[in-house]
């Protein structure tokens, strides 16, 4: 446990990198207790990485959220044109991670949507996505310089590592001086659909939500016309059952003038 506990200290002045390294080591001992060698004894006798707590960190509500005002002074400082203003669209017409952002390219465009499976989990549990192109980004595309196979390319005119796109976004975040970063922007997106859920009023960029269908894919909706297809189905359900109940109470009506009545 001293051991471990040294490993994690080695890293105070970032605790979330400690804790980061306090969840491998407890991963590896917990693979380790379950693992049996050749004498069928376990790898290892237990798991002292399980006491050792984690660091408080120096951060606990995490990246910052975009408002709408810092939303609109990154608009002001980056137009339309510029290949911040398309980045930023991105963001919030597609809700997507940084990693599948700058993925995106024509070669995911059909019939106006985007199709394409989500980076995170591509192996392990793979998420095929369609979003719909919203007309507000199919402009900002039309009039930003794009790359051949992604939107968003460097200054060498090659797709952006994610790490190399993250620290860019962030200098363009401070041209604008805004404090949010790149993931702050999603926390953003769903906050105001949890506004815009509450309100009933469009949010900025007309967001979008991802509902997985049969099969494993995902196909975008909007608020509104997610809501609308509910109430909808909620209305054909209850006509139906108005129709089965009618027509049951029908039938016994019939066969009771047939049976008890004795009227043909």
């Amino acid at each position: 446990m001293l051991g471990v506990l040294r490993l994690r200290d080695r890293k105070l002045v970032v605790p979330e990198a400690a804790n980061n390294r306090m969840k491998a080591i407890r991963a590896v001992f917990k693979w380790g207790v379950r693992k049996k060698g050749s004498d069928g004894k376990p790898l290892a006798p237990g798991n002292p990485a399980r006491d050792v707590p984690y660091l408080k960190s120096n951060n606990p509500s995490g990246y910052h959220t975009w408002s709408l005002d810092e939303v609109h002074q990154f608009e002001e400082r980056h137009p339309i044109g510029t290949k911040a203003r398309l980045a930023l669209a991105l963001f919030l017409c597609t809700g997507q991670r940084r990693s599948d952002i700058t993925r995106l390219g024509r070669q995911h465009v059909r019939s106006g949507k985007l199709t394409f499976t989500q980076y995170k989990g591509r192996n392990r549990k793979p998420k095929r996505l369609t979003l719909p192109i919203l007309p507000a980004l199919q402009r900002i595309i039309d009039a930003s310089p794009c790359g051949e196979m992604t939107f968003l390319v460097n200054d060498l005119g090659r797709p952006f590592t994610d790490a190399g796109f993250g620290n860019w976004f962030r200098d363009r975040c401070v041209e604008a001086s805004v404090p949010g970063r790149a993931h702050g922007l999603r926390k953003a997106r769903r906050d105001h659909r949890g506004q815009q859920r509450r309100d009933r009023a469009p949010a900025h960029g007309d967001f979008w939500l991802g509902h997985t269908q049969d099969g494993g894919g995902v196909h975008a909706r909007s608020r509104s016309t997610a809501v609308g297809a509910k109430r909808n189905a909620h209305a054909r359900y209850a006509r139906t059952k108005q129709h089965r109940i009618m027509s049951h109470r029908s039938a016994r009506w019939d066969f009771f003038q047939k049976n008890v009545n004795g009227t043909p």
